[in-house]
């Protein structure tokens, strides 16, 4: 019986080998999964250091445009002084109630002849306006020298008698030796001293300049009043 104890004892070891619970087993690793696994935490991690780079840096201001100063154009002034001129005593006027048509005046009859040409500034008394029979008034012209001549002895501030109205009275202004001369773009004021005629009605007047040898130029204007 001594032989069947070691074999007893063998029998019952792997048994209770048999009977103990196994070892757990290591699990199998996806490795496509892992792959995937890692490229998303790559992609994730660049994404947030994208984010915080573009939070550290300050955008760059971009330039205004600057549109360019507008020129202001220059303003013209007229110089001119005034000349003195040969103004004989108008002669006393014959009444008349017949009215002329008013002819084109204040610059709309402006023509040149030759270097000489003229434009019509400003004036004083309205169009129209009332003046006692009798009464003397005065009337005044700014003309500017629009041509390349200059304005000297000879030249003339000229009355159209067949132009105006019978029965009002006009007269010439003539430059004289020592006169003050008009340079081309400047200006000359003529003052007339005129009276109105004595029969109601309404009178009109034109003048024109006119240069040394009788050629008439530039604008013709007028007087304009009614006599009541």
């Amino acid at each position: 019986m001594r032989f069947k104890l070691p074999v007893m004892a063998i029998l019952i070891a792997a048994l209770a080998g048999a009977c103990s619970p196994a070892a757990p087993a290591e699990p199998t690793q996806d490795v496509n999964a892992v792959y995937t696994q890692a490229a998303e935490l790559i992609a994730t991690q660049f994404a947030m250091q994208q984010t915080q780079t573009a939070m550290a840096v300050q955008p760059t201001a971009q330039p205004t445009a600057t549109l360019p100063a507008v020129l202001t154009p220059p303003t013209f002034t007229v110089i001119g002084t005034p000349g003195t001129g040969s103004a004989p005593t108008p002669f006393g006027s014959t009444p008349i109630a017949t009215v002329i048509p008013t002819l084109p005046s204040g610059g709309s009859g402006s023509t040149a002849n030759g270097c000489n040409d003229s434009q019509f500034v400003s004036e004083t008394i309205p169009d129209k306006t009332v003046i006692a029979a009798g009464k003397d008034f005065t009337k005044v012209w700014e003309i500017l020298n629009t041509g390349t001549c200059t304005w000297e002895k000879g030249y003339v501030f000229a009355f159209l008698p067949d132009d105006s109205t019978p029965g009002l009275q006009g007269y010439d202004i003539v430059f004289k030796e020592g006169d003050t001369t008009i340079l081309p773009q400047h200006s000359q004021s003529f003052i007339l001293k005129l009276k109105a005629p004595d029969a109601a009605g309404e009178y009109l007047g034109y003048w024109k300049m006119k240069d040394a040898s009788g050629n008439f130029f530039g604008a013709r204007v007028y007087v304009d009043i009614v006599v009541e």
